[in-house]
């Protein structure tokens, strides 16, 4: 136990983020020999897709809660079978045997605002927004090229972030002296993206949660 004052180690203007959700699948289709189409979910079904993202944050600004700017990366993939070029040969045979995975890298820029008024604040809800560029891969299989292409799009969303260390000042004071860490976080958010290329329509809905720490 100390009596005297300590020194923070920790200078409580960045932060990174590890969380992990769930995103709707894309809106793109594609058209076959015949003038017919299909779109995503036919080849890789209709549910949600697993969604990993890490985020970096830096906050220069601090007079009323804490505002700054976050880059961040996500990755998302799915696998399903292939599509006939000519539907009545789809309609007849079903999927192709052809195995396909498609991947999905967000990798986002923008602003965040977090209404962070107190030191060890319980619950601390903020807002973002900003421009993404998704980069889409479609791997085959059978031996054969796979199509590596892109999509920008915008995204707005908020959450809700709940302080871990101040739940006890014991924790909080080994998490600043022995790691750096000012804040640990319990972080639920909710994000919309909205795709620029209607030919390429990653829109969606995102929805995740995970650790974020302040240092």
């Amino acid at each position: 136990r100390y009596y005297y004052k300590i020194g923070k180690k920790s200078q409580k203007n960045q932060t990174t983020s590890v969380r992990f959700g769930m995103v709707d699948p894309p809106n793109i289709s594609a058209s076959r020999d015949d003038g017919s189409s299909f779109v995503f979910t036919d080849m890789y079904g209709e549910g949600s897709l697993p969604f990993l993202q890490v985020d970096y944050e830096w906050q220069p600004f601090t007079t009323f809660g804490k505002m700054g700017f976050n880059l961040g990366m996500g990755f998302f993939t799915a696998s399903g079978n292939g599509k006939y070029t000519n539907s009545t040969v789809d309609a007849k045979y079903g999927s192709a045997r052809e195995n396909f995975t498609f991947i999905g890298v967000p990798i986002s820029a923008g602003g965040i605002y977090r209404l962070e008024l107190t030191h060890r604040q319980w619950f601390v809800p903020f807002v973002n927004g900003g421009l993404s560029y998704y980069g889409l891969a479609e791997i085959r299989d059978d031996g054969k090229k796979p199509k590596i292409v892109g999509s920008p799009a915008g995204y707005a969303g908020g959450g809700l972030m709940l302080n871990i260390t101040a739940w006890d000042r014991s924790i909080a004071f080994t998490m600043d002296n022995e790691y750096g860490i000012n804040n640990m976080w319990l972080t639920a958010e909710y994000k919309l993206i909205q795709s620029f290329n209607e030919d390429l329509d990653i829109s969606s809905n995102v929805f995740n949660i995970g650790i974020s720490v302040d240092y």
